[in-house]
């Protein structure tokens, strides 16, 4: 992404194939590291992105549970969630990540 779009906003969201879990969100030990990766690899390192407005309040969120909300521009915000927290093929032992993702939107 930074080849080729080192001008442009990039905004990433989790997929059912995008970590070692297939449809499962990153969860226990996994997941610290995993979300933290994410956050550097697609924020602090990407020219844009890390000049984003409020970095440190996507990087609470992207780091928490793998979600983040992110200003564009005065009245536009791009929002996005890890709906892998609401897959009910399996259990993971992050049980209420997905409510608190809820409540966050909600706010």
């Amino acid at each position: 992404m930074i080849e080729y779009f080192p001008n442009s906003i990039v905004l990433p969201t989790f997929g059912n194939n995008d970590n070692k879990y297939h449809y499962l969100p990153a969860f226990g030990s996994y997941a610290p590291a995993y979300y933290t990766g994410f956050f550097n690899k697609f924020f602090e390192k990407h020219p844009t992105n890390s000049k984003l407005k409020d970095l440190e309040l996507i990087r609470q969120t992207l780091d928490n549970s793998g979600y983040f909300k992110v200003q564009i521009a005065q009245n536009l915000y791009v929002i996005s969630l890890n709906t892998l927290y609401f897959n009910s093929r399996d259990t993971y032992d992050d049980v209420g990540k997905e409510v608190e993702q809820l409540l966050w939107l909600e706010e």
